[in-house]
């Protein structure tokens, strides 16, 4: 495999390759481009959900917090279950336009309300974000957050609001109504 190193050598600039087995610093060089460069990772099809555990992982994670509204709080409970040792916790939280005052720490599930919530908490802590929508608000692939705080609802933009890795699951939209499918 190759490796790559940033660094330089003896404190120079540039890129030095050699023949080694792959490690992180690969993974974290693509990481890094795709933050730059305000790229979204997505993972689409059947049963795509079983992926969640090796994408916080690939993100460099070892523990995610699972967030979610309370009408989603089994399939919350489903996914940290998934992750196992890897789940934080689950908070049971999200609300439309996210309060400023509940967010803290993320793995979203659910709809804009629960990815608002997982933006939130990235742009106020720098956390990487994995976001698994059951809704097709879209909201997982903009730079846009909504928020309220003192009862003031605002919008804002900055791309490190846009996730790092969107996981679709075909599986998680087929008991929507018929009315937000068509």
């Amino acid at each position: 495999g190759v490796g790559v190193d940033l660094g330089g050598r003896d404190g120079g600039a540039g890129v030095q390759v050699a023949h080694h087995s792959v490690d992180l610093r690969v993974d974290q060089l693509l990481r890094g481009c795709s933050a730059l460069l305000g790229i979204t990772r997505v993972v689409f099809g059947h049963g795509t959900l079983a992926q969640v555990p090796d994408e916080v992982a690939r993100l460099g994670h070892t523990r995610a917090l699972v967030l979610c509204t309370p009408h989603q709080q089994a399939e919350a409970q489903a996914l940290a279950d998934r992750l196992g040792t890897k789940a934080a916790g689950i908070f049971a939280g999200a609300t439309m336009h996210t309060p400023t005052d509940v967010t803290d720490q993320a793995v979203s599930l659910g709809g804009g309300s629960t990815t608002g919530l997982g933006k939130a908490i990235a742009i106020r802590t720098g956390a990487d974000q994995v976001v698994i929508p059951t809704t097709y608000a879209g909201s997982e692939m903009t730079d846009i957050l909504g928020e309220t705080a003192g009862g003031e609802k605002t919008t804002r933009r900055d791309p490190a609001i846009r996730p790092e890795v969107v996981v679709y699951d075909v599986d998680l939209t087929l008991t929507l109504p018929l009315g937000l499918t068509v």
